[in-house]
This record gives structure tokens, C-alpha cells and sequence, in this order.
């Protein structure tokens, strides 16, 4: 009873809150997690579903999670249309034959249908996105990640950032909402064809790996406008967190004479 009042409270506070603020989504997205961490998978169902009914952008990865939430309580109606939410957002198909919860589920028609209509899925996705920014920010990362060691590092780090700037002035932070999650088929290295990027990590690593190198992204964009991505579900929390955490202990820095962070506490 007490857990049915508290979905109720649940479900009345989430009516009253505004679709963009994404600081809100996160908050609810914690509570289940931390559910699931105490095996409370029918309330954790029950906090992903009101939430994903709020707000008109999910992240891909939460799909995930919710999937696999859904059919660990047999949910097959969820469990489909939560798996095809996350296909729509990116998910290779392919990469939840990965996933050990959801052995079991593969051995049923569902799975079948879902193999079925998933190339179906795929097009509804890439149709969402900027495949040009898809395109050029796999290939800025390889260039990134080639650099390495080199005299154009720096080059192009601060290349790469300049760009995320005139993104973030035009389009908004160059989120996976915009420019699609990780695909290591595009520019691949060209020694071990390998990209370094992986598909199923239903993550936007390209961007977040410059920002990660250079001086002070948060300093110089702006607390502020970069707590505002979070809000509108273009910068997530923990990317955020791992962007100020390497800004405040100066770590990965391509010029040490440049100014000192300015970050709150």
C-alpha cells in the first residue's frame, strides 16, 4: 500500500512539471535507479514509465535500463515497446544479444518481430538526427584520438572545441539529441580499423572527449549555459560531472600559461 501511495505522489508531481527541464527528468531517473540497486524493480518499472510518459526526449541509455527493468518483472508489452523506443534512439538491435537479462527474452517471438521491424526502427532514427554532424564529429574524434602524442594535438583539440562553440551558439550543445549516439563504422583507424567508439555504450563520446582535453570548457562557456543543456536535455549530468571534475584538478590540460578555472563549489 505504501508503495502504490507512493507512485501516486509520484505520478502527481511529475504532471505538474515543464517538458524542457531535464534537471527534473534526471532527478526521477536517480530514484529508479537507486530502486533497482535494492532489487525494487516493480517500482523502478513503474518511476521509468511515469517519467518517459513527461518528457518528449529520452536518453537512449534509459531505454536501455528500462527494458531490461520490464523484462526482469515479465512486462513483455513494456519490455517490446521500451526496446523499440530505444532503437528508435539509437540503439543498434543487435546490442541487446549482449545483455546477459535479456537472454531469455531472445529465445521468444517478440525478439523475432522486434529483429524484424528493427532496420524499420533504424531509418526512424537516423531520420531524427543531423547525419553531416554524425559524419564530421566521428571523424573530428578519430583526428582527435590520432593526434595523440603528436605536435598537432593541441591543433586540434582547439579546432575541434571552436566548433563545438559555433554549434552550441547556432544549434544548442551538439548533444546526441542532434548529432546520434556513437558509431565506430564511421572513420574508423586506419591501421587496426578500429574507431575507439562503441555502439553499444548508447552514448554521445565524441564531443564530450574534446571537452574533456580542453582548458576550462565550463569557465569559458559558461556555468551557467551549460547547466541550461542539462535542463533542456542536451548535456547529461554525468558527462557534466566528469567535464568539471577533469577542469577542477586541471587534468589532460593542452596549455598549462592559460588562466586557472573559475567554477563554483
Amino acid at each position: 500500500m505504501k508503495e502504490l501511495f507512493f507512485l501516486y505522489l509520484l505520478f502527481c508531481s511529475l504532471k505538474n512539471i515543464a517538458q524542457k527541464d531535464h534537471l527534473t527528468y534526471h532527478q526521477f531517473i536517480n530514484r529508479a535507479e537507486n530502486h533497482l540497486v535494492n532489487e525494487g524493480f516493480f517500482t523502478a518499472q513503474k518511476l521509468y514509465d511515469s517519467t518517459f510518459q513527461q518528457f518528449d526526449y529520452v536518453f537512449a541509455k534509459d531505454y536501455v535500463i528500462a527494458t531490461q527493468v520490464a523484462w526482469q518483472n515479465r512486462d513483455t508489452t513494456q519490455t517490446t515497446a521500451w526496446m523499440e523506443e530505444a532503437i528508435k534512439a539509437g540503439y543498434p538491435c543487435s546490442c541487446f544479444s549482449n545483455i546477459p537479462v535479456m537472454e531469455t527474452f531472445l529465445e521468444t517471438i517478440l525478439w523475432q518481430r522486434i529483429q524484424g521491424r528493427s532496420d524499420s526502427l533504424r531509418r526512424q532514427y537516423l531520420a531524427s538526427i543531423d547525419l553531416s554532424l554524425l559524419v564530421e564529429w566521428s571523424r573530428r574524434y578519430r583526428e582527435e584520438q590520432d593526434a595523440k602524442g603528436t605536435s598537432l594535438y593541441t591543433t586540434v583539440v582547439q579546432s575541434n572545441y571552436d566548433r563545438i562553440k559555433i554549434l552550441a551558439d547556432s544549434l544548442g550543445f551538439p548533444s546526441e539529441r542532434f548529432i546520434g549516439l556513437d558509431n565506430p563504422r564511421i572513420a574508423p583507424n586506419r591501421t587496426n580499423n578500429l574507431s575507439g567508439l562503441n555502439n553499444c555504450d548508447a552514448a554521445n563520446s565524441k564531443v564530450i572527449a574534446t571537452l574533456l582535453h580542453y582548458d576550462n570548457p565550463i569557465t569559458d562557456l559558461g556555468f551557467e549555459r551549460c547547466v541550461e543543456a542539462i535542463k533542456e536535455g542536451l548535456l547529461h549530468p554525468r558527462q557534466f560531472a566528469s567535464i568539471f571534475t577533469f577542469e577542477h584538478y586541471e587534468v589532460s590540460r593542452i596549455n598549462d600559461k592559460i588562466n586557472k578555472p573559475d567554477l563554483p563549489n
